[in-house]
């Protein structure tokens, strides 16, 4: 092997980001909207609501090393990677359609299983736009600080998608509904809305990218023998652990944030608005300055900055009340979101230096395996979230629709959205300084892989 000397253009890094920026729009939608949605308008239990998270979650996790291995597999004119942006990005836009739609379904039952079947059809068809579009990244450049660049388009695109898909569906929610007379349509329309930007986004990223065709020719290992690198691969093992963390942090802020919000804090749906768009617009506009750090001090010092402020972010939540000036609620958010920037960027810029510590050891590039760790720990951290929320306020006497929640719901609420991501963002800080990989050891394997590839060669 041997490292293209070319810098990567940005407009192509811009490119790459795209895909991310319709994904997550629909996966912010439908982790702040979807469990409200679910309990108010589809009429479900909230501790069901939860359970649909779960089950749907943690079966499409399965599905996600899996699609890995087999897109690392995958030979087409296209690539490895982005055949599976050209053929799957509509019928996953069809499908989103469906998890927001209400049938005139009677039976609690047959209500439950409909939306089973549908989130996990869809959530099969996402991780097949999404651990392709993932491996795609460490395959763009492998420079030690480029990747930071990359990082840094990458998780710019996604969290401008994180706060669109946050504030959308209220707006758009609330403008169709009383043109349309029905909010169950009113939320058809909005799912239709996004998944029609989602697919332009994604079909940007499939046109203004390119893969390295000599990726493409190397035979890949038995499957077995692909698992058992993973588990051997240290870098690989601690930063999935972290990154297991983090979404879980992640994932339940986000699950209880509106609650949080609005029956914790009583502010009305005008400011719950503002304060969700200054938690996703601190994740957006550090981002250079998350860059400058990581490219100063190294990439595992600044993850470990951002994870202590997302502790101490979320201990200054735990303290806000209903009496507090709006003015520090909307400052608590936007700190918070500083602290999910840096985590944002530094783990994924990681998760791609662990591919080349593979290949050293095995001789073949496995990003689809990989990527798909990074996937399935945020779909672990999204399910593991709804199930607990859903679980836990349901415990706690959560009405559903009501107007005012009981007092032991609205503590647990209180826990659930600040203590809870306090803990697991500390234990994501104990886990990421046995992370090995520096700049210098990068550049070293980079080295050594470049002169195998020369030996190779020569061999020939």
């Amino acid at each position: 092997m041997t490292q293209e000397s070319h810098k990567l253009p940005w407009w192509r890094m811009a490119l790459y980001g795209c895909a991310g920026l319709g994904l997550s729009t629909l996966l912010s939608a439908t982790e702040v909207a979807w469990l409200p949605f679910l309990s108010d308008v589809a009429r479900i239990p909230i501790e069901i609501a939860g359970m649909i998270f779960f089950v749907s979650f943690v079966w499409n996790a399965i599905n996600d090393p899996i699609v890995g291995l087999v897109s690392d597999r995958t030979r087409s004119r296209f690539g490895r990677r982005r055949i599976y942006l050209l053929i799957f990005t509509i019928p996953l836009a069809i499908l989103y359609v469906l998890i927001w739609w209400v049938w005139p379904i009677e039976s609690l039952g047959g209500r439950v299983v409909y939306f089973i079947v549908a989130f996990v059809v869809y959530e099969f068809v996402w991780t097949l736009v999404d651990v392709p579009r993932e491996a795609l990244g460490p395959e763009l450049t492998l420079g030690y600080q480029e990747r930071n660049t990359l990082s840094l388009w990458k998780t710019l695109a996604e969290n401008i998608g994180f706060t669109a898909g946050a504030v959308l569906p209220l707006v758009l929610v609330g403008a169709f509904a009383p043109l349309l007379g029905s909010e169950p349509e009113a939320y058809r329309l909005m799912a239709a809305v996004l998944s029609i930007g989602m697919v332009m986004f994604v079909y940007a990223t499939f046109f203004g990218t390119r893969e390295r065709r000599e990726y493409q020719e190397r035979r890949q290992p038995a499957i077995g023998d692909t698992i058992r690198s993973l588990f051997r691969n240290q870098p690989y093992v601690v930063l999935t652990v972290g990154c297991v963390m983090g979404f879980l942090f992640i994932g339940v802020t986000a699950s209880t944030m509106y609650f949080f919000i609005e029956d914790y804090l009583r502010l009305d749906t005008e400011m719950a608005t503002t304060a969700v768009l200054a938690y996703y617009l601190f994740i957006v506009l550090p981002m250079p300055l998350w860059l400058w750090v990581a490219n100063g001090l190294g990439k595992k010092p600044t993850l470990l900055i951002a994870l202590a402020l997302a502790v101490i972010g979320s201990v200054l939540m735990y303290l806000l009340g209903p009496t507090t000036p709006f003015g520090w609620v909307a400052a608590a958010y936007a700190f918070w979101g500083l602290s999910a920037a840096g985590f944002l960027l530094c783990a994924y810029s990681m998760l791609m230096d662990c591919v080349e510590e593979d290949e050293l050891v095995t001789g073949v590039r496995q990003e689809g395996a990989f990527m798909s760790a990074y996937a399935m720990a945020a779909k672990i951290g999204e399910g593991v979230a709804g199930l607990a929320v859903g679980q836990v306020l349901g415990a706690f006497g959560f009405i559903e629709g009501a107007a005012v929640q009981p007092a032991g719901a609205i503590e647990a609420i209180h826990w659930m959205a600040t203590l809870v991501p306090a803990g697991l963002m500390a234990a994501a800080f104990v886990i990421t300084p046995f992370f090995p990989i520096t700049r210098e050891r990068h550049e070293e394997t980079l080295r050594l892989l470049a002169e195998r590839g020369l030996e190779m060669t020569n061999d020939k």
